[in-house]
Parts: C-alpha cells; structure tokens; sequence
C-alpha cells in the first residue's frame, strides 16, 4: 500500500479499525523502517485517533513514553523508541514485559529489530520505506 504522510490520519484510522484488546496482554505493533519512513508519524496520527492530546514526540533518549487514553478499550498508549538499545535485557531493565502484560496497553514499538527476542511478539508489523515521490511511504502491513 502506499500513503502519503500528509493523509496520515486516515492511515491511523485503518490500523486501528484492525486493532483490538486482548484478553492475554497488550496489543503490540512493531513499526519497522529507515530513519524517517513514517514510524513516529504515523504512532501520533494513532495518538490523535485515540482522543490523547499530548505532544507527541520519539522517546529516543527516554526510551519509552506512557500516554492515558480516555476513550475505547485501551486505557494507556505504550510508545517505545528501541533504536539506541543493544537487546531485549535492555527493554527487560525499564520493565517492558510489565507493560506486555496489560491488556489495556497498546505498544507502538519503533525499531523492534534492535530488540528481537522469543518474548517478545508482534500482533501486527508495519513496515515503511520511501515511495518515489517526496512524503510518499509505501507500507506493509503483516
């Protein structure tokens, strides 16, 4: 599929009409790409769906962000930046698998191949790389 990040509300919008809670743990979505694709773009078009008014903006340096949802069936967006991590043990030292377990998280996690492990398992995979024309990201969804 491609979208241009301009229209990007309309891609959260899709996503998340293939999302919902789980009775097990969170709901977690890796968001893999180049620097740039489309990764935090497209987690705050998600955020705006979900009615939270914060700023959002990559967890680089603090790695993992927690925003309130006020409406739907998740209760709390999870957003992780894992570019800067060597592992899953890192992840483990911020207590991540905490947040696996609530059902009410949604977890955006960005760079999930910096932080690859047989805990950790995505409910849906975006891809995103660069389409031919400048704000254009072509995306896969698994």
């Amino acid at each position: 599929m491609i979208i241009e990040l301009a229209h990007s509300n309309t891609f959260a919008k899709e996503i998340l009409s293939k999302i919902s809670a789980k009775a097990d743990g969170a709901y977690i979505v890796f968001l893999s790409g180049d620097l740039g694709s489309g990764k935090t773009t497209t987690t705050k078009s998600i955020a705006y769906e979900l009615g939270i008014q914060e700023d959002i903006t990559s967890p680089t340096f603090v790695i993992l962000k927690r925003y309130e949802i006020e409406k739907g069936e998740f209760k709390n967006l999870i957003h992780v930046d894992a570019y800067r991590l060597k592992g899953y043990t890192e992840l483990q030292r911020i207590k991540f698998e905490e947040y696996m377990k609530d059902s009410q998280n949604l977890i955006l996690l960005e760079w999930p191949e910096m932080v690859e492990s047989e805990n950790l398992k995505a409910d849906m995979t975006i891809v995103f790389s660069y389409g031919e024309k400048e704000g254009e990201r072509i995306v896969e969804i698994k």
